[in-house]
């Protein structure tokens, strides 16, 4: 059956055709808005995090490696000169716009949680830890029906999972002393620096290696972020032992500098160009 022109119809089907256009495309823009605007809110996030990367460690990514994961280059936003605090602040402000509405098309499409998870890194890059504790909270919640670990997760699910140790890996930095005669404002001891970066229980990496072979298990590209993650636990860890006037002989005399030789030595023997450069950058790094 040939549907007639819309200048011949009658005057209530053209108006029925009418409605019918504006209020699918008014549901199609709702739908989209959100999740476009969740999308902004990553690549912002992805250029800060990626300028932060290469501030904290003394080494860059290689270029094509996303520091959240995607697989892509990373924002425009990460072009020299723009301010890490910038960036999070552009994506604080994207994910903040996106009202109860939009929250619910997201969690429609299984969004909700990775936006809280990404709204919550803002606000602790940030320093806004009042903040960060409740979203924090929803971002759990939300992803509390999510599997622990199948082939579908999200890239945020892992960063979730990952969360409490890359909290311990910021603080550890923050703590670490330049020199003993550099003290910090919570310089705290060699050995508790050793915990709270590598313990047994309650470490970064406690968390954060977990998060990262099960986003490997699952080929989720991810993992190049984690690793990097991890790889910057053993770094802070370097750091502390030449902070605490040890030298980098002490280091390499610990358990955790054969766990770090062993990790850099599986990226090199992995399939993946990816691991491969992150392996190449960070054995530089670690003068090896």
């Amino acid at each position: 059956m040939t549907s007639l022109p819309m200048k011949t119809r009658p005057p209530h089907l053209r108006l029925a055709s009418l409605l019918l256009a504006g209020i699918l495309s008014f549901a199609f823009t709702g739908c989209v808005e959100p999740v476009a605007r969740y999308q902004s809110a990553r690549e912002a996030f992805n250029g800060a995090a990626s300028q932060e990367n290469a501030a904290k460690t003394g080494s860059s990514l290689p270029p094509n490696v996303d520091p959240n994961g995607s697989g892509g280059v990373t924002s425009s936003l990460n072009a020299p000169g723009v301010r890490v605090e910038t960036g999070y602040q552009a994506s604080l402000a994207i994910l903040e716009s996106i009202d109860s509405s939009g929250e619910k098309t997201l969690a429609d499409r299984g969004l909700l949680a990775d936006k809280l998870t990404l709204q919550a890194l803002c606000l602790w890059r940030l320093g806004k830890d009042q903040e960060f504790e409740g979203v924090i909270h929803r971002a759990e919640t939300a992803a509390g029906r999510e599997p622990a670990d199948a082939a579908e997760r999200s890239r945020d699910s892992y960063i979730l999972q990952a969360l409490p140790g890359l909290l311990m890996n910021d603080q550890a930095h923050r703590r670490i002393p330049v020199s003993l005669a550099q003290p910090t404002p919570n310089q705290t001891t060699l050995q508790e620096l050793e915990q709270l970066l590598v313990g047994r229980d309650e470490s970064a990496l406690h968390y954060i290696q977990p998060a990262r072979e099960a986003a490997e298990r699952n080929g989720h590209p991810v993992q190049d972020y984690l690793v990097t993650c991890e790889l910057a636990a053993y770094k802070n860890l370097q750091r502390a032992h030449s902070a605490y006037g040890q030298g980098t002989s002490s280091f390499r005399q610990t358990p955790s500098y054969g766990k770090l030789k062993a990790l850099l030595s599986q990226l090199k023997a992995s399939d993946r160009k990816e691991s491969k450069e992150i392996a190449k950058a960070w054995a530089r790094n670690f003068g090896l």
